[in-house]
């Protein structure tokens, strides 16, 4: 069983098996009659997406290591490692009777490899941001990518036919060879539908009401299905855009990964680890196992004054110093705050709703819903006890625990707000378009905007005795400014990775975690660095305490991290480098 979330699945011909990849770098192969998985491979870092071939007898593995993997899946074994991407490679498909593959990647190149030699055919260069999505038709490519661009072209030689323009990143794309459509989903909550030949509109529909996740078309072409950040699965026909119905919501859905059964009888879904979801399309019914399909992976961390860590994590269970303390949902949770006295603990959740609880009682003191979905980052700022909130809508929200209420909403940026600090005076906000804004805490209005990333900002922390912000970006920069003046005091691009956290210790020491584990200390004024690998897998964030960083993983555990470069565990819920053999009774 995974370690760790779902984030593709795929569906043989027979119908019983099913293929799954994660966060856990592992490939697996499932028999849904039985529930038995058996390890196909391990890569080394996360699998991003994967897919079978025409014939059922290859599965193609786009990793995070930069590499794509080729499984034989009646060996069941890897037989081929393809190398040519520079970044996370996000999709690969096979095209004209699989004899090539077409790869995406974070490195804004898509790649057609032959598949006979291993070569490289085609190395398409025309986005100028990441590539999410990819979709074959014939002998053209369809790419969609952050830049908001869609490049119709020719797949063994590059040339475009056509391309389509959005003022927005493109996440998802789709379509159906023989219905002759093609797909994309917006960060509006829209899919709009082409004709393939002349790419005009067919239709549009206002599918959700925040990004849209995933889409996927059953095997007919009958009906297709969008998922979106509203926790919504909807199932609608081809033919007029009409809902048809929408499949329940459950806790340990996740909206990026789904693939039709050949029946159309079922609907396989990711999930946030162990096994894979699966709901019944005629009867609108989710499939209950009776297994947690979520694992204690950390996603955030947080340390109040006296030292209690509180940790977010993908099982949606609210921890101190390890110890599980309660949940309210069990929904995955992204953000998690603490106030300075260690009193209240504050977790939000992917469903965008934020809990609040009394640490002494145990109690749960608030549930409220942001409405501008997933929870990102939670910030507590005693002076008016309240914890100040980002979301993946691009606000920011303050709740005020004096009274349990909100007492502002903020919308910061066009993307999602991933990252969040707050002081006297000021919120800084780091946005996914790459943004760093400077708010007035008091009148809301923007003040500053910081310029040097390039690509997501992940995270932002202040160093309040020198008046300096640090920031991390999906560019590998650690980038270090002044707040008085706006302008940039120094950087440095010792990560190999794309970086994901960072927190600022009490003399000015920096440390930055990546997605591969590594974190670097650096202190700017002494000309200070140490490259350490902490975790087995990303770092998923950072908070300082006492001189000291505190760094929470994906790999379960909690590390406590020194200025000199030392570290040492401080806790571990799980062993994510270990494969789960023994499913996890679910929770009520």
């Amino acid at each position: 069983m995974h370690a760790g979330p779902i984030t593709s699945v795929a569906v043989a011909e027979d119908g019983r098996t099913v293929y799954t990849c994660g966060y856990d770098k592992r490939v697996f192969k499932w028999d849904r009659q039985t529930g038995q998985a058996e390890l196909l491979t391990l890569h080394e870092h996360l699998v991003n997406a994967i897919s079978l071939s025409k014939d059922g007898q290859w599965l193609a593995c786009a990793s995070a290591d930069y590499t794509v993997s080729l499984i034989d899946t009646v060996q069941n074994k890897r037989v081929r490692t393809l190398y040519g991407h520079h970044d996370d490679v996000e999709m690969a498909l096979f095209a004209m009777n699989d004899s090539m593959l077409v790869t995406s990647s974070q490195d804004t190149r898509v790649k057609v490899w032959d598949l006979a030699t291993g070569s490289i055919v085609t190395d398409f260069r025309h986005h100028s941001k990441v590539v999410n999505a990819i979709w074959v038709h014939e002998d053209k490519v369809f790419s969609a990518a952050d830049d908001g661009k869609v490049f119709v072209w020719e797949m063994m030689t590059g040339s475009i036919v056509d391309e389509l323009h959005f003022d927005r990143d493109l996440d998802c794309a789709g379509g159906h060879k023989e219905c002759g459509l093609f797909a994309v989903g917006c960060d509006d909550g829209t899919v709009t539908l082409y004709d393939t030949e002349s790419l005009s509109v067919v239709n549009r529909i206002q599918a959700h009401e925040r990004g849209v996740k995933a889409i996927c078309f059953s095997p007919s072409g009958s009906r297709f299905l969008t998922a979106g950040y509203d926790h919504q699965i909807k199932i609608w026909r081809v033919a007029d855009g009409a809902l048809l119905q929408t499949l329940p919501s459950h806790r340990y859905q996740w909206e990026r990964a789904f693939a039709w059964t050949p029946d159309e009888q079922s609907v396989i879904g990711g999930s946030f680890g162990r096994m894979y979801t699966e709901w019944l399309v005629a009867e609108g019914l989710f499939v209950e196992r009776g297994i947690e399909l979520a694992t204690p992976a950390f996603n955030d961390v947080a340390v109040s004054q006296n030292g209690d860590i509180v940790t977010a994590s993908d099982d949606g269970k609210f921890r101190v110093n390890g110890e599980y303390r309660g949940h309210h949902n069990l929904v995955l949770t992204n953000g998690v705050g603490v106030s300075d006295d260690g009193r209240l603990g504050a977790w939000g959740d992917h469903f965008g709703y934020v809990h609040v609880m009394d640490l002494h009682t145990g109690e749960i003191l608030h549930s409220l819903n942001t409405g501008t979905g997933p929870v990102n980052s939670i910030k507590y700022w005693g002076e008016n006890h309240s914890f100040y909130v980002g979301t993946y809508g691009g606000h920011i929200h303050r709740l005020c625990l004096n009274s349990g209420k909100w007492k502002m909403q903020l919308q910061a940026a066009t993307g999602a707000v991933k990252a969040l600090e707050v002081d006297e005076e000021r919120m800084i906000s780091g946005a996914s378009e790459g943004k760093i804004y400077i708010f007035d805490r008091h009148t809301l209005e923007r003040r500053a905007e910081l310029v040097g990333p390039t690509l997501i900002v992940n995270d932002v922390s202040l160093d309040r005795t020198r008046n300096r912000v640090a920031v991390v970006s999906r560019d590998n920069v650690v980038r270090l400014y002044d707040l008085a003046a706006c302008t940039l005091l120094a950087q440095h691009k010792l990560h190999r990775y794309s970086i994901k956290s960072v927190t600022v210790l009490d003399d000015g020491t920096v440390v930055s975690g990546d997605y591969w584990g590594e974190a670097v200390v650096w202190n700017p004024d002494k000309d200070v660095l140490h490259k350490i690998r902490v975790g087995w897998n990303g770092i998923s964030g950072l908070t300082s305490h006492q001189g000291s960083a505190y760094a929470a993983s994906y790999d379960g555990g909690v590390y406590k991290i020194a200025a000199d470069g030392t570290f040492e565990e401080a806790f571990r819920l799980f062993d994510q480098s270990q494969t789960f053999t023994e499913p996890a009774l679910q929770e009520v």
